[in-house]
């Protein structure tokens, strides 16, 4: 089965990005500022604004362009009872582990899916493990992205329009639904009429928005760039992720106690020493394409990058290299396996 993902990536890559930086630019120019208020009010300014806006456009287009060699198109093989069995085992690993254990099975879950047709009977298995990971942990990821796989094809399918309506419809069951079943309340039971809920909205909004202007409002090292991309990179280098640092600049120490902690964003790339650092890593995934010519290694990259998108606006893009070097990791692994199985095949055949 052949699934063509050009449309969810430009969607998810360039438009959605572009709407949603576009949004408070729109209301600078309306009111004469945008606000956001988290730990404190955080006004932003038109520099900042129209940095965030560019920035993730142009990123955007680059990552779409640099798939172009993999004709966008996903290649699942035959359905596979052993397989379908591996990937809900995986997921459960991930589900209960941590660390470099839980980075290393995330990685080969997607080493499995992407080049396994999943049966419907797996794919309600899977939707089941990660809506009580929802429910006992407290963690919504995991059923995101599982949703995604087993639908894409649906999706796929849809038109740029629809694409949008079902974003809609995504934000609508994450902010209404998903996190209060999270935190073990009854949806729309905190809601007594439409402000409520719109303001509700912009609460859940609004971290996002915070993140990504202060990590572009912060002067980030190249040592602390690095850190967030190459694997062990905090304990290599002794240098606190971009999340917590960030967390620690923009968070109350009554917060930062709490155990709350902001995300990262793309945005503390935007600068003279971050671009170049975005276009290396950009042209990792290109030579991996296009130089390494392994259809599970671009298959297992397309499928993470498809499914990632619906975090792009609010988590940085760089962070998504461990995950593809652990994925090269496993496709190297696998690949071994398979031309020893061979070459052993061979010596008994003759």
């Amino acid at each position: 089965m052949n699934i063509d993902v050009k449309k969810i990536l430009i969607f998810m890559y360039i438009i959605v990005p572009t709407i949603f930086y576009l949004i408070p630019l729109i209301v600078y120019f309306v009111f004469g500022e945008f606000c956001v208020f988290f730990s404190s009010k955080y006004c932003t300014n038109f520099n900042e604004l129209i940095s965030l806006l560019i920035g993730h456009f142009l990123l955007g287009t680059l990552v779409v362009l640099t798939l172009k060699k993999s004709k966008y198109d996903l290649k699942f093989k035959k359905e596979s009872l052993h397989l379908n069995f591996l990937a809900l085992i995986i997921l459960v690993g991930v589900s209960i582990s941590s660390g470099i254990v839980q980075a290393l099975l995330f990685s080969l879950f997607f080493v499995v899916m992407a080049n396994i047709s999943i049966s419907k009977m797996f794919a309600l298995l899977l939707l089941i493990v990660s809506f009580l990971v929802l429910i006992l942990f407290e963690q919504r990821t995991l059923l995101v992205l599982v949703s995604i796989i087993v639908f894409i094809k649906f999706i796929a399918s849809r038109t740029y329009f629809q694409l949008f309506l079902l974003v809609l419809f995504a934000i609508f069951m994450l902010v209404y639904v998903l996190q209060p079943l999270r935190y073990g309340q009854i949806p729309f039971s905190e809601y007594q009429n439409v402000t409520m809920a719109l303001g509700y909205l912009y609460q859940h909004l609004s971290p996002v928005y915070y993140t990504a202007y202060l990590a572009n409002s912060i002067d980030f090292s190249t040592v602390k760039l690095l850190v967030e991309f190459i694997p062990l990179g905090k304990s290599i280098f002794g240098e606190p992720g971009a999340a917590e640092f960030i967390s620690q600049q923009g968070l109350a120490g009554s917060f930062l106690d709490e155990g709350l902690r902001l995300g990262s964003n793309s945005s503390m790339y935007f600068s003279i020493i971050g671009i170049p650092i975005l276009l290396f890593i950009v042209s990792i995934i290109k030579f991996e394409i296009e130089f390494l010519k392994s259809k599970i290694l671009t298959n297992s990259i397309l499928l993470y990058l498809v499914v990632q998108g619906s975090f792009f606006i609010r988590r940085s893009f760089a962070s998504y290299m461990i995950d593809i070097l652990l994925i090269t990791f496993w496709v190297v692994i696998i690949s071994i396996i398979i031309q020893t199985i061979k070459k052993r095949k061979q010596r008994y055949d003759i």
